[in-house]
């Protein structure tokens, strides 16, 4: 039970911390100067399939899933573009803080403390304002941070033949999404596959 009541208290804490930032995030306009090009070819796009496939050809950057993605959203969002796109980019925070807190695996009311603290220092990182200040219109820096998380929750799993393909298909999400996607990649254990997470969050 105790274990239990640490776990709830873990998961409240960065329920409430992510809907703070989550309010803020749907607030804040898109930048214009790094978004608008990236809608209006989104625009001019017939699908997410034809940027993804215009995306993989594209010189310079190999970030098909990026461009398909934008589409994507712009298609869902019916006409109303900050909602859509902000939203989206406030999912991607809560489910950073909840997958962080999963990888924690707090087990009694000293992990809780220490996960609270490691909140805190997460939300408290200058490097943090990166996942929250940027969208170009999609802040892809934090979706490559939850992939991470996502390959860091894997590995801690017990393994099994649906492990290594969700851990498989995690790496190539990130990997066509943004360069640093492959830094997520899965290796062997002696208890089946395992993931190993590193995404290095730079000023």
């Amino acid at each position: 039970m105790l274990a239990a009541n640490a776990r709830r208290f873990t998961y409240g804490l960065a329920i409430v911390f992510a809907l703070a930032i989550a309010n803020n995030l749907v607030r804040m306009p898109i930048q214009f100067a790094d978004s608008l090009q990236e809608i209006l070819d989104a625009r001019q796009s017939p699908s997410a399939w034809s940027s993804f496939t215009v995306g993989v050809w594209t010189v310079g950057y190999s970030r098909p899933l990026r461009v398909a993605q934008i589409k994507g959203v712009f298609d869902l969002a019916q006409g109303h573009y900050q909602p859509a796109y902000r939203g989206f980019h406030a999912l991607l925070v809560v489910a950073l803080l909840l997958l962080f807190v999963g990888a924690l695996r707090v087990e009694s009311g000293v992990d809780a403390s220490a996960a609270a603290f490691a909140l805190t220092v997460l939300i408290g990182l200058h490097t943090f304002l990166g996942f929250v200040r940027e969208a170009f219109p999609i802040n892809h820096f934090v979706e490559i941070a939850v992939l991470c998380l996502v390959a860091l929750n894997l590995a801690q799993s017990r393994g099994g033949w649906l492990i290594d393909v969700a851990t498989c298909l995690v790496f190539l999400v990130a990997a066509l999404t943004l360069e640093s996607g492959l830094l997520v990649w899965s290796s062997r254990s002696r208890h089946g596959c395992s993931a190993f997470a590193v995404y290095r969050i730079a000023a």
